[in-house]
Parts: structure tokens; sequence; C-alpha cells
């Protein structure tokens, strides 16, 4: 019993990095860096017997056997971060300043910043409408630099609401009002946002409506030294899977 304890007691010891199976199947990967990591020095140095020392050593096993669980959970994220895994998703904008009709219309977006996946847009085509490529759940996010036509600066209002396949989406209008006697240069930022579950080739559209006629819309700003503020930036993202 004594000399099998101490037999097995040098064998972990001396486990070369190669990995080797002992009685039980299970590996044993570098033995010594094992026993000094898993057990804290004052464990070591206070085994009482070879008995405890045999109880250790299964104690060991189960962790070694821990250590490989996590191993193997660590090389499967290493794999997903690695992969070319990215989710659908666009961002698209508009450089030119746009002043909507009472009776409203379309907002027209000209820069594609990023476009990937199961999404399509071609401003050439129809700067209008984003369609979507597969079936799923979507994240919308719509923003508008809302200011009043130069030199107005009577009262106000812009309103924004989303289409799906030409038809109206219930509950998705937002809206900004301009007081009377504020400097037309004010500007407001109009945010919609939407979660969709849309299906092969349907589209989206966002449209705008001003009252009075024309007086209010998008616009785009080129402040000096800094990036553009478009007068829109349209956000597609999907979600689930």
């Amino acid at each position: 019993m004594v000399d099998d304890a101490l037999a097995k007691l040098k064998n972990l010891a001396s486990a070369s990095v190669t990995p080797k199976k002992d009685s039980t199947g299970v590996y044993v990967k570098v033995a010594m860096s094992v026993l000094t990591l898993v057990l804290p020095i004052g464990a070591i140095l206070g085994f009482q017997s070879l008995g405890s020392l045999t109880a250790k050593i299964e104690t060991l096993t189960s962790d070694v056997r821990q250590i490989d669980q996590l191993d193997n959970i660590k090389e499967r994220l290493i794999t997903l971060e690695q992969g070319d895994r990215v989710i659908s998703h666009a961002q698209l904008s508009s450089s030119k300043s746009q002043y909507p009709t009472a009776e409203g219309g379309p907002l027209s977006l000209d820069i594609t910043d990023s476009l990937h996946g199961d999404l399509e847009f071609d401003p050439r085509r129809d700067s209008t409408r984003i369609k979507v490529t597969a079936d799923g759940g979507y994240f919308f996010v719509v923003a508008i630099q809302a200011r009043r036509l130069e030199g107005y600066d009577g009262t106000g209002c812009l309103t924004v609401w989303m289409r799906v396949n030409d038809d109206d989406l219930q509950n998705s209008s937002v809206k900004s009002c301009y007081a009377e006697g504020t400097a037309w240069r004010a500007t407001q930022v109009l945010v919609l946002q939407a979660a969709l579950e849309l299906h092969t080739g349907e589209t989206v559209q966002i449209r705008m409506r001003s009252d009075p006629n024309g007086q209010i819309g998008a616009v785009a700003i080129q402040p000096e030294g800094v990036p553009l503020v478009p007068s829109a930036i349209f956000s597609v993202l999907a979600v689930g899977g």
C-alpha cells in the first residue's frame, strides 16, 4: 500500500508535458505545475499520512478534469472571436438638407457608411428604401437633425414616421416643434426607433412631414474642423439568430 502510493506520487510528479493517461483514463498535464497551482502550499505540507496523500491525489485528478473542461471552453471562445461573424447591419446617412411638404415625403439617404449581410441599399436606384434579404428581427434607429428653413422664425413642427412595404407603421411617429420667436438656426435632434420582425424582400422607408408646408426639415451642417453633421442617420441591426 505504501509503496503503491509513493509510486503513484512519483509518477504524478514526473509526468512530462506530453499528455498521459493514468489508470482512471484522465489526462494529466504537467503534474507538478498543476499540483502547485491547484493545491495551496500549506495543504501540500499538511499531508499527515499516505492515506490522506492518496485522497489529495484523487482530488487533484478531479481538478485536472475541471481544468481540461475550462481549457475546452476557452478554445471554443477563441474560435468564436476569431471567426468572421459580423452581424447584418447598415448605417446610412444624408449629406443634404431636406424640407418636406405638408403632405409628407420620403427621407433620402445618399451615404452608405456601413452595409453588411442580409440588407440591401443602393442610393443610385432608390435612396429612400432599404430591403431585408432574410427573415429575422431588426432594430432601427433614425436620428434627424431638425431645423427651420433659413429666415423662418415662426411656429412649426416636423413629424417623422416609418413605412414598411409602403404602408405606414402604426405607433412609429415622432414629432418636434418650435415656438415662435426663437432663432431659426436652433436645431433639435429627433429620434425614431423600432424593433420589427421582417421577411425576405420587405422594405423600410422613413417619411417626414412639415407644418407649415416646407418650413421645418432635416438640415445637414458642416462645422469647421469637425466631421459633417448629417441631416439624418439611419441605423439597422439584425437581432436574435
